[in-house]
């Protein structure tokens, strides 16, 4: 999903931005945003976040803490010293991340963020920060200007062919131990696989990221032959 034209009327609650590096993970919480009755942008980066921005009136974003090349912490930053230097209202910034422990929460608010949503979103927890930020207590509501949900889209499906991907990837990462991908890799998987309901996948790919942390190449190989074999029980009773 691409943002709309900057032509378009500002949508009814506001147009949300969405900042995650995992597509399927962002189109999962875009249908989720849209079953709502809200409309959603997507970005891939930070660098892309601040570029949309700077071309639409955005009423909240809800940024991944964790992406390659600028984080979601910087990304927030670089935000901040834009408002400051341009002026305007003040832009909700919401942390998605796996991690819920007080250093990371005080990370994410010394950057500029004003909250943190545990991954994956659940309902309750959205509706709740829905009717929290955006403008003027606009909470989530139907609008005819949405199109219907995409019958034609397989999240199960998109989200193993990206599983697969991932951990392929990962245990490449591991095998010339590039330790900076491999941690990466780890972390976006961990997310993917608890959007998509795969919580002993995600729970052994955090798992993995102790003997990546600690360098020890025969643990980390040892519980990349754990996750696969999680990911292949996984895909079973798909």
């Amino acid at each position: 999903m691409n943002a709309a034209s900057a032509l378009e009327p500002p949508p009814r609650g506001g147009l949300i931005l969405l900042v995650d590096d995992h597509p399927t993970s962002l189109l999962a919480m875009q249908l989720q945003l849209q079953a709502l009755g809200l409309q959603s942008c997507g970005a891939s980066d930070g660098p892309a976040a601040l570029a949309l921005l700077a071309e639409r009136k955005v009423a909240l974003v809800l940024m991944d803490c964790s992406m390659p090349g600028m984080s979601g912490y910087t990304a927030t930053r670089r935000i901040r010293e834009r408002q400051q230097r341009d002026g305007g209202p003040h832009l909700p910034v919401i942390a998605l991340s796996m991690a819920t422990d007080q250093s990371h929460l005080l990370q994410c608010l010394r950057s500029g963020m004003d909250g943190v949503l545990e991954k994956p979103l659940r309902p309750e927890q959205l509706l709740q920060l829905l009717a929290l930020w955006l403008p003027d207590g606009a909470g989530p509501r139907q609008s005819a200007a949405l199109p219907p949900l995409p019958v034609d889209i397989d999240l199960d499906a998109l989200y193993a062919n990206a599983l697969r991907a991932d951990l392929d990837a990962l245990r490449q990462a591991i095998a010339r131990w590039d330790l900076d991908q491999a941690l990466r890799m780890s972390h976006r998987l961990g997310g993917a696989a608890r959007y998509a309901g795969a919580e002993a996948l995600g729970a052994q790919a955090a798992a993995l990221q102790i003997p990546l942390k600690a360098a020890d190449r025969s643990a980390a190989g040892a519980a990349s032959e754990r996750l696969q074999a999680a990911l292949d029980r996984w895909l079973l009773t798909r």
